[in-house]
């Protein structure tokens, strides 16, 4: 069974629907018995009809009024309370969870359009963001080739840099505390430069990596759980100058799968993107953020 697979989903739907039918046999019985306590009620305290009444010499008779008020007793409260009450502790992680990997969903996309826009945006300025921003492996250029890359961008996009000075307060990026896919290793942070990075007004935080990689925390580092794969995804500019997602196969990645809930791999999750953007479960059926991470 997977976690937050369609057998979880359809015993919980089943469990629901239960208590559900048992809460709406509770409402028929409750109403049930009130009126059958109203009719006892009306029937000791008027025990003769009008007519009766006249036959033993009355010349006026006020017949009651049969419209009454009816009410749940405390107990039925109490009772109606505790089933959704039940409801609710079943239904409501189930509801939770479902919105984060909505929200985790629809910020990856916000992030791949942002840099996809930003990168038609250069070209059509005339700059080449593949050959402008390509260091030809010359280490000794390639800190301030990626510095120059960080600021173009953050411009364009309006961001702020984290400069090198006040990256631990302002940006808050710890890429030594980023985990891999199963979350039971550290990532490998070859391509990931950390002063290189700006952040967007949505919290957004980018970072300039080598091979022409954009490392996306899709939430801010400040928020968790700070996984490649869930939160962190890489996405690369292309020859032609297109920005996509880092594919199985390239520099430092692996093979997306859970196959190994323990993996300590610092490679894994490197090459999830492409899945998480098309909400495709890379192990088998089903979607990315539901059936594969269990969110």
């Amino acid at each position: 069974m997977l976690i937050g697979g369609q057998d979880v989903r359809r015993s919980r739907g089943q469990a629901i629907y239960v208590i559900l039918n048992l809460f709406q046999d509770l409402v028929v019985r409750c109403k049930d018995v009130k009126r059958q306590r109203s009719e006892a009620s009306i029937v000791n305290l008027f025990p003769l009809s009008g007519e009766g009444l006249r036959e033993r010499g009355a010349t006026h008779v006020a017949l009651p009024n049969r419209q009454h008020r009816a009410a749940f007793t405390f107990a039925e409260v109490l009772i109606t309370l505790g089933i959704i009450g039940v409801v609710a502790a079943m239904t409501l992680p189930t509801l939770i969870s479902h919105h984060r990997a909505k929200v985790f969903e629809s910020q990856l996309k916000k992030a791949y359009s942002s840099i996809s826009n930003a990168t038609r945006m250069l070209v059509a300025q005339g700059i080449s963001p593949y050959d402008d921003f390509s260091y030809d492996n010359d280490v000794s250029q390639r800190a301030e080739i990626l510095m120059n890359q960080t600021r173009t961008y953050a411009k364009i996009m309006l961001g702020t840099v984290c400069e090198k000075d006040n990256i631990n307060t302002k940006c808050g990026i710890s890429g030594s505390g980023w985990k891999n896919l199963t979350g039971a290793g550290y990532i490998h942070r070859g391509a990931i430069s950390a002063e290189k990075a700006f952040m967007l007004n949505d919290g957004t935080c980018i970072l300039i990596g080598n091979y022409h990689w954009f490392i996306v925390d899709i939430n801010g580092p400040k928020k968790g759980p700070n996984r490649v794969g869930y939160d962190i995804h890489t996405f690369k500019i292309t020859e032609d100058n297109n920005v996509k997602p880092v594919p199985e196969g390239d520099h430092d990645t692996r093979i997306c799968t859970l196959s190994s809930k323990e993996s300590t791999d610092i490679y894994l999750g490197y090459g999830c993107t492409p899945y998480a953007v098309m909400n495709k479960n890379p192990d088998g059926d089903g979607d990315y953020w539901h059936d594969f991470l269990g969110l």
